[in-house]
């Protein structure tokens, strides 16, 4: 029994190592979210006294009691457009269309124009030059020419989506791609090249699919902004016409309480498929 002792504990010492190292991490993250917790408490309290005590004006920067109550009327009643949940949806429905077709657009050129520098000399210039152009600019031909219905916002989030990914993809593909591609060796040789590209730019796709996504919502919002009758940015954009701070206010919240869930979302998607990908 004196020698099966030692190797119980023994065996057990790794086990113990891990909850104890995990112990800090624990207390940290929640110290980290109770002092967010608290952050935001103290901003809103601060807020609230001042634009009571009319140190600013309610008026134009609104104050925490009014916002939180236009939002319960909105749940209830829901706003000019229709209900909130609706726009939201409206809103996110456009932006992830916008993000799965940049995406993948953006991936496909970037292995296209890796593998034909040629069509790379054509196309990069053009690329460049739209790359340039101001949001609002694309936002405004894109509901002139397609409607003020959902495809004019999809498009813009394509559009949107389609450069931060071409770009991420196209510098991995090009890391990759190295001097094979002009030698004048076996087919074989040109086919694993292709293969390594091409997962490259996939591995470069996932790992810009949060900044894709921002983009493109950002994208969906400014063509709500400027023609919709539907989502979250037609609701804000009805509320700045009116002078109605707390509407615009409290629609910037929701919209960043399912931004925030829905980029929690992406992360756990974005960690999943690298380490699939590290795994295969």
């Amino acid at each position: 029994m004196s020698h099966g002792a030692p190797s119980r504990i023994a065996d057990a010492g790794p086990g113990r190592a891990e909850l104890t190292s995990r112990k800090p991490q624990r207390s940290r993250r929640l110290l980290v979210i109770g002092l967010r917790i608290l952050l935001a408490l103290l901003v809103a309290i601060g807020w609230e006294f001042a634009a009571r005590r009319n140190w600013i004006d309610p008026f134009f920067y609104s104050m925490p009691s009014s916002i939180a109550r236009q939002l319960f009327y909105w749940f209830r009643e829901g706003t000019a457009q229709g209900p909130l949940l609706a726009q939201l949806l409206v809103t996110f429905e456009e932006a992830l269309l916008g993000l799965v077709v940049g995406a993948i657009a953006g991936a496909g050129c970037a292995v296209v124009l890796v593998r034909n520098t040629l069509l790379a000399e054509v196309f990069g210039f053009y690329i460049k030059v739209a790359n340039a152009l101001p949001l609002i600019v694309l936002g405004a031909i894109f509901v002139i020419a397609l409607g003020s219905g959902m495809t004019s916002k999809i498009a813009l989030a394509v559009v949107m989506a389609f450069f931060i990914v071409f770009g991420d993809a196209y510098r991995r593909a090009c890391a990759v791609d190295g001097d094979t591609r002009g030698d004048g060796s076996a087919s074989a040789a040109r086919r694993s090249t292709v293969a390594e590209a091409v997962s490259a730019a996939l591995r470069g796709t996932v790992e810009s699919l949060r900044m894709a996504f921002a983009l493109a919502l950002a994208g969906t919002l400014a063509g709500e902004f400027l023609g919709a009758t539907q989502g979250i940015g037609c609701v804000i954009a009805a509320s700045l016409r009116e002078f109605n701070a707390s509407g615009v206010l409290a629609a910037m919240l929701a919209l960043g309480v399912v931004a925030w869930i829905a980029d929690y979302l992406l992360t756990t998607l974005q960690r999943w498929l690298l380490l699939r990908g590290a795994q295969s």
